[in-house]
């Protein structure tokens, strides 16, 4: 059996530190490449390199063999080579807000139009209140009602004074005016309107028919001096919320113009404040 003996000399391996180069690790350069796991690496470099989207990778293996620390390190020396990844914006999608749009930009620039769009819609949320408390804006739409009254008044003095050439005139209902016959220029009373033969009756009751034909004709036309002076009202709120929007949104849009998709949707914020203020 003796010739089966280890020495002790020959359990541990003996390193002379002076061969190493070095006084202790302390001056050397930490490890960059993976040791050992050769068939892992070389599966995770093939699969990193797939630039097709739908591709996805899976590791698995025991705890605490370092699978995280390797993914991690090979994923952050393949970022550092590569260009920098565009930044991604979610905005909302005017068509079906359910559905937001997502828009890209060159790397760094997503956060400057988030703070661009967020400063441009407050700032039109302090000033176009303000262009609505405005003189100018006041007067304008205090003309507009005074313009559309005297229409109004215009038409009602024709139909009166038609309406006495036929031998009537208006008084006040709940439901707002009615005809009376006139007689030298006053309301008929129950007993003149007793005194009248069959046929002034007859020719009384013709004349009414054609007259409240005029007067639907009178409804109709005010309705429509209505819904003009409404279409002039929007159109002067839009025009106040376009001046207001005008300088702000082309700064923005100009930041932008050589990114399509944002334009295009700088574009559709405008309409849709403009729109729907």
């Amino acid at each position: 059996m003796e010739k089966f003996k280890v020495p002790v000399s020959m359990l541990a391996p003996i390193i002379d530190p002076g061969h190493l180069g070095f006084e202790d690790t302390s001056e050397l350069e930490p490890l960059t490449e993976i040791i050992g796991q050769e068939r892992a690496v070389e599966a995770l470099e093939f699969g990193l390199g797939m630039k097709s989207a739908g591709f996805n990778l899976y590791v698995s293996g025991p705890v605490g063999t370092g699978k995280g620390t390797l993914v991690r390190q090979m994923v952050k020396r393949l970022a550092q080579a590569a260009p920098a990844p565009s930044d991604w914006c979610y905005v909302n999608n005017f068509q079906d807000a359910s559905r937001p749009l997502s828009l890209s930009f060159p790397a760094g620039q997503g956060c400057a139009f988030k703070r661009e769009m967020a400063s441009f819609i407050e700032s039109l949320r302090r000033d176009i209140p303000g262009a609505f408390d405005s003189k100018k804006y006041l007067d304008a739409k205090a003309k507009l009602h005074e313009d559309t009254e005297g229409k109004k008044k215009s038409l009602f003095h024709d139909l009166t004074e038609l309406s006495r050439t036929r031998g009537f005139g208006f008084e006040e209902t709940p439901a707002g005016f009615g005809l009376v016959p006139l007689k030298d220029g006053h309301a008929m009373t129950d007993e003149e309107m007793e005194t009248m033969t069959e046929q002034e009756q007859q020719d009384l009751t013709e004349r009414r028919k054609t007259l409240e034909g005029e007067i639907r004709e009178f409804h109709v036309r005010i309705h429509g001096l209505e819904k003009e002076a409404e279409q002039e009202l929007h159109n002067l709120d839009r025009q106040v919320v376009t001046n207001v929007l005008e300088g702000r949104h082309e700064t923005l849009r100009r930041t932008y113009q050589d990114l399509s998709a944002v334009s295009a949707f700088l574009e559709r914020v405008r309409d849709d404040i403009v729109r729907h203020y």
